[in-house]
């Protein structure tokens, strides 16, 4: 198992290295003067300025050899280092973690505990009325447009007497708003007073939600078919002829193995719910890496221009925390199921 999972991460880095260099390539392929976008050019910038900016930072050498010179000084510092315009990244990266973090784990959670049951359920009556009004509302979940959804719901439960949406800090007092210009932090410099737990989860509860219903439909869908495969099971029929009952045989016998594909899928969704999250924070006004990342691909950190390393340090980022959730749940699936860990083991030997 142990080499199971070092050859998974260093299939994970290989990954990385793969996202943040297509990222390089695309970039240096967007035809811009990049002199003009590390310092302000006015009409008596002159070519030679320009090629000495080029040639001082780098950026006049082949893609290959800056994203090599870029890799070795974010390894050898640890640190994404400064973007063009000259922002640290490594302080707005962390500033924003934790309100994208704290959407995705609950909203993925909330994702299974509403799924899982809704899943068993349509399973275990198939073709009844229930089993066709959950199919039928997942299609519905699936057409409607995610904006269309997440402003709806913000609207009415704010009617309802909801607290505004923002993110509020777990256990630092303040309230982040997002930054509106260069150099503004997600910090303490630019926060209202609130925390704890108890605002922390008001300010997210919506959120959580919008979130949740991004992928409840698809992960239903996914669920019941699983548990009506493993309800087919011999070992069910056994059980069931044992005398256990419905309930006993859905969550003890049934759930384990109707999870095995779902965690897998979890883990895999990862970078897709960061789209998601770049919808919510965006609608919630959350100051996330989704929130981050619009504002930086916009150029509204950067008067209109891409800035390469604020984009770079944003696919690594989210790059990091993808294979660090598939290689999670790919050792929970082999735990969860003998026969997917003696699979892996003879992988492993050969």
């Amino acid at each position: 198992m142990i080499r199971f999972v070092i050859r998974r991460m260093i299939g994970g880095v290989v990954l990385i290295l793969a996202l943040t260099f297509a990222a390089f390539f695309v970039a240096n392929a967007i035809p811009q003067n990049k002199a003009c976008i590390v310092m302000v050019c006015t009409s008596l910038t002159t070519r030679e300025q320009m090629d000495e900016t080029l040639h001082d930072t780098g950026l006049d050498r082949p893609v290959w050899v800056q994203y090599g010179t870029y890799i070795k000084r974010t390894i050898t510092e640890q640190s994404f280092g400064s973007s063009w315009s000259g922002m640290a990244l490594d302080p707005t990266i962390k500033d924003a973690l934790p309100a994208t973090v704290s959407l995705v784990a609950g909203g993925m959670l909330l994702t299974l505990l509403l799924a899982l049951p809704l899943g068993a359920l349509a399973a275990s009556r198939p073709r009844s009325l229930v089993d066709r009004s959950l199919l039928t509302t997942s299609i519905v979940g699936l057409a409607v447009h995610p904006f269309v959804l997440g402003i709806g719901l913000a609207s009415f439960f704010h009617l309802l007497g909801a607290p505004r949406a923002n993110y509020c800090a777990l256990t630092k007092h303040g309230l982040a708003v997002p930054p509106t210009f260069p150099g503004q932090s997600f910090g303490p410099s630019s926060v209202t007073q609130c925390g704890g737990a108890g605002d922390w989860a008001a300010h997210l509860a919506i959120p959580w939600l919008v979130f949740a219903l991004f992928f409840i439909p698809i992960y239903l869908r996914m669920i019941r078919t699983r548990f009506v495969q493993v309800l087919g099971e011999q070992y069910i029929q056994t059980a069931r002829a044992k005398g256990a009952s419905e309930t006993r045989v859905l969550t003890t016998h049934a759930l384990r193995n109707a999870l095995t594909p779902v965690l897998p899928m979890v883990a895999l969704d990862a970078g897709t719910a960061i789209t998601a999250s770049i919808y919510v924070e965006t609608i919630f006004g959350l100051p996330g890496l989704g929130h981050l990342a619009v504002m930086g691909l916009s150029g509204e950190f950067f008067g209109g221009h891409y800035d390469l390393p604020f984009i770079v340090a944003i696919v690594m980022t989210i790059g990091f925390f993808v294979v660090i959730l598939s290689t999670a749940a790919d050792i929970a699936t082999a735990l969860l199921d003998p026969r997917v860990r003696q699979r892996t083991l003879a992988r492993v030997a050969t």
